[in-house]
């Protein structure tokens, strides 16, 4: 059965604030949602991008290795990632690291 239009729309702002409240909690911001009060695709998010930001080049810093940012997003397992969620992506980290480099590939071309 197929929502109305209205009722998506709904939906995928309200996905969206939970999303960025995800994110701002992963940049320190206070929020009183917490924990499994954040939606799973906002703490997924949350790793990846912390993870990409740290590993792309930026107008403001530059690259920080694999293993360097895994060592920075460790320290923060538990107060800003799921603890669960960045174990398992450390756990399939060889597959991040060929995600990354397909992309990283693409980019270069």
């Amino acid at each position: 059965m197929n929502k109305p239009k209205r009722i998506l729309i709904v939906d995928d702002v309200e996905q969206n604030r939970e999303l960025l409240e995800s994110i701002l909690i992963s940049l320190g911001h206070e929020s009183e949602t917490a924990g499994d009060g954040i939606p799973l695709s906002g703490r997924i998010c949350a790793i990846t991008d912390v993870f990409d930001a740290l590993t792309t080049e930026r107008p403001y810093k530059t690259i920080i290795s694999n293993e360097e940012s895994k060592e920075i997003m460790k320290e923060e397992r538990g107060k800003h990632f799921d603890p669960e969620l960045l174990d398992l992506f450390f756990d399939n980290f060889a597959e991040v690291i060929s995600i990354q480099e397909k992309y990283r590939q693409d980019i270069q071309v």
